[in-house]
């Protein structure tokens, strides 16, 4: 754990002033690393993977998004508190999914801009089996450098099911059902 936390240390201020291409790179050299460290626990691997994930994604940006419309519907407390779980369940689900890995590659495939100042960086993970998966990443720029705003994997936007998923709650339901559903995702991912 020692070792990942000084790799941790020493790739996030690199990422604070990296480009779009830089800061794809070091969340997947970090979770790389990750992946073959010996973090046993899902507190642990939640621990370790925060500073990664908040360095390198715009999570109260991606959190509005994924309202859309239905935020500026939220009373202030509502929004806190959804924005709080959105963060937890971001870093929950990288912490969830490491146990899985063993072996994969990453591989920079391209970088291009975008409309309205976003950047994509293409990468593709290339796993023991043989299997490949193609990552795009959206990217744009903040006061504390570029950041992750949306991943399409193999071209399914995670900001497109998550914004379909809690309009549908909104809309039959209240912010309240909404945080409830969060808090169950969170439960079920802690629990593995």
């Amino acid at each position: 754990m020692q070792r990942l936390l000084s790799l941790i240390l020493l790739v996030l201020p690199l990422v604070a002033q990296a480009g779009p291409r830089d800061t794809v790179a070091g969340l997947q050299l970090a979770l790389l690393e990750f992946a073959q460290s010996e973090v046993a626990g899902f507190e642990d691997r939640y621990t370790a993977l925060r500073p990664v994930v908040e360095s390198t994604h715009d999570l109260d940006y991606i959190a509005r998004l994924t309202l859309g419309r239905y935020w500026r519907d939220l009373a202030a407390e509502q929004r806190t508190r959804f924005i709080d779980r959105f963060r937890q369940l971001a870093i929950s689900s990288y912490a969830a999914r490491f146990p899985q890995f063993a072996g994969e590659k990453f591989e920079f495939v391209s970088e291009a801009q975008q409309p309205r100042g976003v950047f994509m960086v293409r990468t593709r993970l290339h796993r023991p089996s043989g299997e490949s998966i193609d990552f795009d990443y959206l990217l744009r720029e903040t006061a504390d450098g570029w950041r992750i705003v949306n991943i399409m994997v193999d071209g399914v936007s995670d900001l497109a099911l998550k914004r379909a998923e809690y309009a549908g709650v909104l809309r039959n339901g209240s912010a309240d059902d909404l945080l409830q559903l969060l808090d169950e995702q969170l439960t079920r991912l802690r629990s593995g």
